[in-house]
């Protein structure tokens, strides 16, 4: 995918800059044979991203059954859908958006989580930013799971969040997707998956702080 950038001058005064993506030739050719139902091409697609596609889905269902249905699904819809392709964005972050649809969709239909309901975790702060109330302090990282116990917690804690949340975190610290990429995938704004990143780790900190403590008592 290649990128152009175009500035205008709004009515302040101020530039603004305005990205236009368009695919590269290869890219474009390997869309070209998927239309074509070229078998070659579809192998290529599954090489380059059908286990992080798998990946994605059971971080987001929990359950490998389920990712290996998503994984079917999303290739399917893939073909489906591919002759609707517009190219703006690239070819696997589109197939991010799809396999993600399919995950929380089959999340949802099996009903087998039930949230728990979390405050805003924003409320624990006062206008200057400081802590309403004292924190528990707290040694470890939400990204520390080294220990198979700790990840156990992490995994739990990042299940439990709100889905807003839950699907920024693991798009950005469990898949390592830039906030471009995550406003594309799940069609928001990047100042929205800023907030909603920014919400889901002070979330996560508060519960897992507490959760830490506990084990250690």
């Amino acid at each position: 995918m290649i990128l152009h950038v175009s500035w205008t001058i709004s009515g302040d005064g101020k530039p603004n800059p305005h990205l236009e993506a368009t695919l590269s030739e290869a890219e474009a050719a390997l869309v070209g044979r998927l239309v074509e139902r070229e078998e070659s091409a579809l192998l290529e697609v599954l090489t380059d991203h059908q286990s992080r596609i798998f990946n994605l889905a059971l971080r987001i269902t929990g359950s490998v059954e389920d990712a290996e249905e998503v994984t079917q699904d999303t290739f399917l819809r893939m073909l489906d859908k591919v002759q609707q392709f517009e190219g703006r964005a690239s070819l696997g972050t589109w197939l991010y958006r799809v396999g993600t649809n399919q995950a929380l969709m089959k999340r949802r239909s099996t009903g087998r989580r039930q949230e728990q309901s979390w405050d805003d975790p924003m409320a624990a702060f006062t206008e200057d930013g400081l802590h309403a109330t004292p924190i528990r302090k707290w040694r470890g990282s939400v990204l520390d799971i080294q220990k198979e116990e700790t990840a156990r917690i992490v995994r739990q804690a990042v299940d439990d969040l709100p889905e807003d949340y839950r699907n920024v975190i693991v798009l950005a610290d469990l898949e390592g997707r830039s906030r471009q990429e995550i406003a594309e995938i799940l069609e928001i704004s990047v100042p929205a998956v800023k907030s909603r990143l920014h919400r889901a780790r002070l979330a996560l900190r508060t519960k897992l702080a507490a959760e830490f403590e506990e084990a250690k008592e």
